[in-house]
């Protein structure tokens, strides 16, 4: 009997230690991610007129959610309408997003992306991917072919956050293209 319990004790002793292991991993993982988006982030604005990430990342939307209206993006970045509002003027105003009448009803309005808002995200994109690859060339070999074999799990996690997310349960379902990478 004694050796029964002791076995159970030590399998609990062996998964507490296991659950403790994966979550200092889980902060690790985030907080290097965090950082590594901020100096990527960074290093893609260097040459370009300062855009606040809130806009930037309103900006990625409406490229990727083309015709999405004020609500609904206000509920996918999880901020009130109003702030959505506010970056929406902004954005307008420097020229990088336009806001249509919705035709099915006058009083929304759809968000569209403009071809310097285009050309704006294509930029940051190439300078992010640019200040990343330099600094890849840096590592060693071992070490890049760790990264690109860490991407296809990296997108699995992504897909498995955004399914367990309460805030954006349900608000819209994944596209073929993000099915197809979480698959890989």
């Amino acid at each position: 009997m004694a050796d029964g319990s002791t076995a159970i004790a030590g399998r609990q002793n062996l998964r507490r230690g296991y659950d403790s292991e994966l979550s200092q991993m889980a902060v690790d993982f985030q907080d290097t991610v965090i950082a590594l988006r901020r100096v990527a982030r960074r290093a893609a604005r260097k040459n370009l007129p300062e855009l606040p990430s809130s806009e930037s990342e309103l900006l990625s939307l409406v490229e990727e959610l083309k015709g999405i209206g004020v609500s609904e993006a206000a509920r996918l970045m999880q901020v009130s309408p109003n702030t959505v509002s506010t970056l929406i003027r902004s954005l307008t105003r420097r020229g990088l997003l336009e806001r249509l009448s919705d035709p099915s009803d006058r009083r929304a309005a759809l968000l569209h992306v403009t071809g310097a808002g285009a050309a704006r995200i294509r930029r940051i994109r190439r300078q992010r991917a640019d200040a990343i690859t330099k600094a890849m060339l840096a590592l060693a070999e071992a070490d890049r072919k760790t990264l690109a074999s860490a991407v296809p799990a990296m997108r699995r996690l992504l897909s498995e956050l955004e399914m367990r997310d309460p805030g954006k349960a349900n608000d819209r379902v994944p596209t073929e293209e993000a099915r197809a990478r979480a698959k890989l």
